[in-house]
């Protein structure tokens, strides 16, 4: 299984979680794992967003295709590392009153020697989405 699932509880608003998501500006300011290149308006499919992964000293370019957008819902993404997909991520977002599950998911695609070391990068992509997911609840939180 390559299926990576990580959720937390917002407590938000689905529109002002789903606005940090899909608004180039707000993005840059809770996300940890990537640092983005800077994007002109809001998300919309077919959206492409450039990336380096911080601290990562590999020379690895990464972009981000918007594959979905339900507002206030979902933000769906491919993830390409060097030109090739490495993941179909999303965030779900689920409305519960004044507050918002959000879902983390990862579908990794896994070649070559990666399939062997799967455990591991697999692990490394759960910790990856606690931090962001951490990062994201406690921004929103705070404003």
């Amino acid at each position: 299984m390559t299926r990576v699932t990580r959720e937390t509880l917002v407590h938000k608003p689905a529109s002002l979680v789903y606005s940090l998501l899909t608004h180039p500006a707000e993005r840059a300011k809770w996300q940890s794992s990537f640092e983005e290149e800077a994007l002109a308006g809001s998300l919309v499919v077919g959206s492409r967003i450039r990336a380096k992964r911080r601290g990562s000293t590999s020379g690895s370019t990464y972009e981000f295709l918007v594959t979905a957008l339900t507002p206030d819902k979902r933000l769906g993404m491919d993830a390409l590392r060097n030109g090739q997909l490495v993941a179909a991520t999303a965030f779900v977002l689920d409305a519960r009153g004044d507050s918002t599950h959000v879902r983390s998911e990862a579908e990794l695609k896994l070649t070559g020697l990666q399939r062997i070391l799967a455990p591991l990068v697999m692990g490394e992509m759960e910790k990856r989405m606690v931090v962001e997911l951490a990062a994201l609840k406690e921004f929103a939180e705070a404003n």
